[in-house]
């Protein structure tokens, strides 16, 4: 048995200390969100609400070039310092991975789609977490991977890294009836008399008392108001060491609702992290969109007053004296309207400024100009003239455009298959323990 970081005595205040200290790593998050939604911010009820996308598109595209089929891996097996594996077991597991773990693999979608999510949550976030387990049910024993949220995981205090930890913890939200599948398949498990429940089953059923809604730090931006489903939060904690013990307890009352042994042969942590860019400071890594932001948010505030001000062109306010009958003025050809008898009444259109029409152009080009020069992205999508003065449109210079684009691909690609890497070592190694 090795050391034990966490036990049933320390578990409530050892969570509380990792969720004190890790949630500042979240403050961000609101906004990395609204911009990789295109939702707008603060707009008055007179504006509109249109924004230009830019960013969004970049958190939406640069995915689908990273990962462009369901990935798999080679299984390699090492003794020392020279490569002398057993062929025939490697064969036999890359049979497993290829044709048992990676079909199965589909809690929360299917491989290539659950590595697009991944890849996509970490260009917005800085990173994104997922959790290997073994799943049991009727048409499936085996390892399998889901996304977590980033904001349901707390790492260890002062740790900056994944791989780093000791402990982790995962706060979990179930519905009603995810409750009682768990009760009723530890039930049927038990008639086996082999089988030992790890489960607090009475504990469970007593928690679905407590179900409410999900706390609002675990809602992403604009889920605020989905209040209609309740869940029952769990906290599991996850240590590493061989043969160490994890934990599923009640966070109002540090209960163990759960407890049982890490099944890794190699004693590590479950969950692993793709970092689309580590500083060695933040833990979460560094958002793609956190530099253009504030950009992003200029263009949005310039679109939008492009579009009313093309708004009050088309309808300009119209200025009256008088006494004027105004349910004749309206903006159609060959209208008349009528002023009345009073020669002094009067109505006439007002005449606006056009310099913000006549430079929104020039303006809008520097600054998606801007926003793809700082994400390595290629600049296509505006003319020469109205361009970002950075961006060359000489052959020359947009071969030199795409090899930064190449670039900057290649390491996210990289940064990838390492994790997938490490996911698909991970659920390799618990498929094979829990089927000794």
């Amino acid at each position: 048995m090795s050391f034990s970081f966490v036990n049933e005595q320390n578990l409530k205040t050892e969570y509380e200390k990792a969720v004190n200290s890790f949630r500042v790593n979240f403050s961000d998050f609101d906004e990395y969100e609204r911009l990789a939604e295109a939702k707008p911010k603060d707009v008055a009820p007179e504006q509109p609400d249109v924004t230009d996308a830019t960013t969004a598109s970049f958190v939406e595209t640069r995915p689908k070039a990273i990962v462009q089929k369901s990935p798999t891996g080679k299984v390699s097996l090492f003794r020392g310092r020279n490569r002398t594996g057993n062929t025939d077991v490697e064969e036999v597991m890359a049979e497993l991975v290829d044709n048992v773990i990676l079909p199965n693999a589909t809690t929360g979608g299917s491989v290539l789609t659950k590595s697009l999510m991944a890849v996509r949550k970490s260009i917005i976030y800085g990173s994104c977490p997922a959790l290997c387990f073994v799943r049991n049910e009727a048409n499936y024993f085996g390892a399998d991977f889901q996304i977590l949220n980033i904001r349901d995981v707390f790492f260890e205090p002062g740790k900056t890294s994944d791989k780093d930890c000791n402990y982790m913890f995962l706060t979990a939200y179930y519905t009603l009836s995810d409750i009682d599948s768990i009760i009723n398949n530890e039930k049927e498990l038990a008639e086996d008399k082999d089988y030992r429940t790890t489960w607090n089953l009475q504990a469970l059923e007593d928690l679905k008392y407590s179900a409410t809604s999900k706390d609002a730090e675990s809602n992403g931006f604009g889920e605020y108001d989905n209040t209609d489903a309740v869940f029952v939060k769990i906290v599991h904690v996850f240590q590493k060491g061989v043969g160490n013990s994890f934990y599923s307890f009640n966070p109002e009352t540090g209960s163990v609702l759960r407890k049982w042994q890490n099944p890794d042969p190699r004693g590590l942590i479950p969950i692993h992290y793709l970092y689309y860019d580590q500083d060695g400071k933040s833990p979460l890594g560094k958002s793609a969109i956190r530099l253009t932001a504030r950009l992003q948010n200029m263009l949005d505030h310039h679109f939008q007053n492009y579009q009313f001000e093309v708004g009050v062109k088309s309808a300009p306010p119209t200025k009256i004296r008088g006494n004027v009958d105004v349910s004749t003025i309206k903006y159609e050809p060959y209208a008349i309207w009528d002023m009345g008898e009073n020669p002094d009444s009067n109505a006439e259109v007002v005449r606006t400024d056009s310099t913000l029409l006549n430079t929104f152009p020039q303006v809008q080009g520097i600054l998606k100009g801007n926003i793809l020069n700082i994400t390595n992205n290629g600049d296509t999508s505006i003319s020469a003239e109205t361009g970002s003065p950075g961006f060359s449109k000489t052959p020359a210079g947009v071969k030199a455009q795409q090899n930064r684009v190449d670039v900057n691909d290649n390491y996210l690609r990289h940064q990838f298959e390492s994790w997938f890497g490490d996911v698909l070592e991970t659920m390799l190694n618990l498929h094979i323990a829990e089927h000794i």
